[in-house]
């Protein structure tokens, strides 16, 4: 009987990948640690709140290590109000802490839906370990996820979408507008400036997402009213290159300073936005404007036919912004 050779090599290729992989395991086994160590969690207990997205908790290591060492971790929901990855996502359950270091953390992401509720609790629990024993009195964290939506200040930390009008829609039936995507963050509690910061960005799309801006909350709680206002004056973004002006000033270093506009540039005072009773929506009815400085203090200016006009990074003449879901 003849066998061509493309029988045999098909016969070596297998052969060569089973080696391959044995090689592959019998060398992640040789890699497993064979001192004598022990794997614990970090924290017995961590508290969050639930907007906080994504957070760490620490497992660690004591004793001796010349190796790799495998962890594995459970979770389990406290209580019927906790559901994982729906109220929490844990990016992997598997760990492996090398024997250059004494800590690898878990992650895990927390989901803010937006519902008045109970705190949420779950626990994390070591329940293997390769190349270590496990800390009887150490192994597990029980986690509380803090309820932050009875809070009007929190409300409004997340991702929302902008509507920005670049015409005037009190003097234009069509409007054009522009759109894109923000963020507006708080400051944690306990922190100078919780309860009233807020801070936006990116403040304009395209290739500027640098440029970003202070906000202040306020609540009213008798006629439970929001505002957010914006303090003119602001520097938005330094060091921006625009060139030269078309009166051949050098704006080759150039700040952004917020503004608005009506018969002259004003960078005193606030634009106030009004929010919505379920904190979902801010609308700036006032127009807010980036006038662009040099170092000397010029304004941007531009020409067409005889006459000046000042020249600003942007206009928008009312911004809606729209909490993603």
């Amino acid at each position: 009987m003849c066998l061509n050779k493309n029988f045999f090599t098909i016969l070596l290729f297998f052969a060569f990948c089973a080696s391959s992989i044995l090689l592959s395991s019998c060398s992640d086994d040789d890699n497993i640690n064979t001192a004598t160590a022990t794997v614990s969690m970090g924290e017995s207990t961590y508290s969050i709140k639930e907007n906080k997205g994504i957070f760490t908790i620490p497992v660690l290591v004591s004793g001796e290590q010349n190796g790799d060492i495998k962890v594995e971790v459970a979770v389990a929901a406290e209580g019927q109000n906790c559901v994982e990855n729906k109220h929490f996502i844990v990016t992997s359950n598997n760990v492996v802490i090398p024997s250059s270091k004494k800590s690898v953390n878990i992650e895990i992401k927390a989901v803010d839906d937006r519902v008045i509720n109970e705190d949420r609790k779950f626990k994390v629990t070591i329940v293997k370990a390769e190349g270590a024993s496990i800390s009887e009195q150490n192994k597990s964290t029980l986690v509380t996820l803090m309820d932050n939506d009875d809070i009007p200040y929190e409300r409004m930390a997340g991702k929302w979408t902008v509507v920005a009008y670049v015409e005037d829609p009190t003097s234009t039936d069509n409007p054009e507008t522009t759109t894109w995507e923000t963020e507006i963050t708080s400051v944690d509690e306990g922190e100078e400036g919780y309860g009233v910061d807020l801070f936006m960005s990116p403040w304009v799309q395209a290739d500027y997402t640098m440029l970003s801006h202070g906000m202040r909350f306020a609540y009213n709680a008798s006629s439970e009213t929001a505002t957010v206002t914006l303090p003119l004056g602001t520097t938005m973004a330094e060091g921006l290159d625009f060139g030269k002006d078309d009166l051949g000033n050098d704006f080759s270093v150039s700040s952004v300073v917020s503004a608005t506009i009506g018969m002259s540039i004003v960078t005193s005072g606030q634009v106030v936005g009004e929010v919505n009773s379920d904190f979902t929506r801010i609308v700036f009815s006032m127009p807010i404007a980036g006038m662009i400085y040099n170092e000397n203090g010029q304004t941007m200016q531009s020409v067409v036919g005889s006459a000046t006009f000042f020249s600003p990074m942007f206009i928008y003449y009312k911004m809606e912004l729209t909490l993603n879901e």
